[in-house]
């Protein structure tokens, strides 16, 4: 019997054989293989223990979410407010930063921020790491006549412990005779998409941990959970109470579809994650989806999801031309007034709208739709939201199932855009039904 030749596994992620493997992941999923390049890729977002725990697919999911919300962080984040570290009297190192505006947050100090929906936080601890400032019985020199370190040590010990209290003993109480030596802020997240789970904020990153240093870190870890109690404030409550006299939640709506064997529990982890971070509109009521809520939708979908290099620019109700429009029009979108329209996605280099996709308030339609099925007379643009039960993936790259109310099931071509129609269109049919 002859000896098996050792050959170098596959990177999961960039494909690519390479020698001197930074990382094998067999924890959860001895199938995950990472080069030494992508190992540091990840730990840009990912902890040790996070990417033991996480399986080939989970894995790959989050890389793409993490670069989703790393461009959003990049192109339209805008921080409202900031929360600072440094000394008692200068706070200067921002270590937490919101944007109030989108209900986002992020830690700007990572190797790479991303842009998390606040409604991902599931609770915060702050943890500390302690040491005893004992005795030192070795120090027996004399420093001055009559006296030895070990005489001065108690006097020493009481002062710093004096200074190491914290008015916000609350938070992680300082033990006494002890000075710190680190100061966390640990946020849990019910984050299912990125698979994140926890997110660490450091209070103290410096060598030397004065007693002001701490008490700034203290401060800022309060200042934090009294911002995010003020979110779940009575005027919060009141909105979420709200949303359970119109009806089932829109989550226990999603969870209905899952159950029923309707939508994947996949899927339905990946509309819940677009679905949270669409802000509440009140009643839309049933009838017709209003302008409103299918552009904030749209809007917020979209600074989620990325396509490509380059987005394809975005014409909305206020700013489309006539000649766009037309070419929509003609090619995919009969039956609509300019007036319908929420907004176009145009791909063609001159912008004449034959091209894309088209969101209106009572429907959607694709000029990839129809590829593949000819003249069908199944499929009838623009899809009216009232028609339809929710949007399926389909088996293929790129496909996408219309699933009707009456049982009709139409697999069709969403091309490049089939993950944002995918969410978009199933976030307005849970929402409009609130």
């Amino acid at each position: 019997m002859g000896l098996e030749i050792w050959q170098n596994p596959t990177c999961t992620l960039c494909g690519t054989k390479k020698g001197g493997y930074g990382f094998y992941h067999g924890a959860k999923d001895k199938d995950l293989y990472l080069c030494s390049d992508c190992l540091k890729s990840a730990a840009q977002s990912l902890t040790y223990d996070q990417l033991s725990g996480m399986t080939t697919g989970q894995f790959k999911r989050h890389m793409e979410v993490r670069d989703e919300l790393a461009a959003a962080y990049k192109s339209s984040f805008t921080a409202t407010r900031t929360f600072c570290i440094g000394n008692r009297k200068k706070r200067d190192i921002p270590v937490l930063e919101v944007d109030e505006k989108r209900g986002l947050w992020a830690l700007p100090r990572a190797p790479m921020p991303l842009a998390q929906s606040i409604a991902s936080i599931a609770d915060v601890e702050v943890t500390l790491s302690s040491d005893e400032i004992a005795d030192e019985e070795e120090l027996e020199g004399e420093i001055v006549k009559g006296l030895t370190l070990k005489d001065l040590m108690p006097v020493v010990r009481s002062f710093i412990s004096s200074r190491y209290k914290s008015k916000h003993t609350d938070l992680a109480p300082i033990p006494e005779g002890h000075y710190v030596s680190y100061l966390k802020m640990v946020l849990t997240l019910d984050d299912h998409e990125s698979g994140i789970g926890k997110a660490e904020i450091d209070l103290l990153p410096y060598l030397i941990s004065w007693p002001s240093r701490t008490d700034a870190g203290y401060d800022c870890a309060y200042e934090i959970i009294e911002f995010l109690k003020q979110l779940a404030s009575s005027a919060y409550k009141r909105g979420s109470s709200s949303r359970g006299q119109t009806g089932p939640a829109r989550n226990d709506r999603l969870a209905i579809l899952a159950a029923r064997k309707l939508m994947s529990d996949e899927d339905a982890e990946i509309i819940r994650y677009y679905l949270d971070r669409v802000p509440w509109q009140g009643k839309t009521g049933g009838a017709g989806t209003s302008y409103g809520l299918a552009k904030t939708v749209i809007d917020t979908v979209g600074e989620c999801i990325l396509f490509g290099e380059k987005s394809p620019e975005w014409m909305t109700q206020h700013t489309v031309g006539t000649d766009a429009f037309l070419g929509a029009f003609y090619r995919y979108a009969p039956g609509l007034s300019i007036g319908d329209v929420v907004c176009i996605m145009d791909k063609t280099r001159l912008q004449s709208g034959k091209g894309g996709i088209l969101f209106a308030q009572d429907g959607f339609a694709a000029d990839d739709f129809s590829l593949n099925l000819g003249e069908s007379a199944e499929l009838v643009q623009p899809i009216r939201y009232d028609d339809l039960l929710f949007v399926g993936r389909g088996k293929g790259k790129g496909k996408l199932v219309l699933a009707y109310r009456d049982g009709r099931r139409i697999e069709v071509n969403g091309g490049q855009y089939a993950h944002y129609i995918f969410a978009a269109a199933n976030c307005i049919l849970l929402l409009r039904s609130s």
